[in-house]
C-alpha cells in the first residue's frame, strides 16, 4: 500500500528568497526559500510531534524509518491536516492537485520522506512538481 503524504505543518517563516533556475519553464518566475539547517530541524520536530500526537504514541518510539500506515496506522486524512498546517503557517499557495502530481512520481510512506516531502514543499511551494527529489 502506497502513502501518499500530503504534508503540512507549523513552522516559523523562512529566511530570503532566490529565483528558481528553470528558464522558460513553469514556475520560472516563481521564487524559492531558503531552508536552512534550523528550519529542517524544526520541521523534523513538527512532523514526529504531529504524529505522536495523532497516533498516540511517545516521540521516542518514532524514528525516520517509521512506516505511517504499517506502523502507526496513519491515514490521508492525517496528511491533508498536517499540509493545511504548513501551507497557513508558511502562506503556501500550493494546491492538493499539485501535490498529488509529485506523489504520484515520489510518494512518501516513512517519517523520513515526510520530513524531506515537508521540506521541498516549504522550499520550492508550487514547483514542486519541477522538482527531482
Amino acid at each position: 500500500m502506497l502513502f501518499y503524504v500530503f504534508a503540512a505543518l507549523p513552522v516559523p517563516a523562512l529566511h530570503g528568497t532566490q529565483p528558481i533556475p528553470a528558464p522558460g519553464g513553469p514556475g520560472a518566475n516563481e521564487l524559492m526559500r531558503n531552508v536552512g539547517p534550523k528550519e529542517v530541524a524544526e520541521i523534523r520536530q513538527i512532523v514526529y510531534n504531529y504524529f505522536a500526537d495523532e497516533c498516540d504514541t511517545d516521540t521516542a518510539k518514532l524514528s525516520d524509518t517509521t512506516n505511517i500506515i504499517e506502523e502507526l496506522e496513519g491515514d490521508s486524512l492525517m496528511l491533508l491536516s498536517l499540509l493545511e498546517i504548513f501551507r497557513k503557517k508558511y502562506g503556501l499557495t500550493i494546491e492538493l492537485k499539485t501535490l498529488g502530481k509529485h506523489l504520484m512520481r515520489k510518494p512518501a510512506n516513512t517519517i523520513g520522506q515526510v520530513i524531506q516531502l515537508t521540506t521541498q514543499i516549504v522550499q520550492h511551494g508550487d514547483n514542486i512538481v519541477n522538482v527531482e527529489l
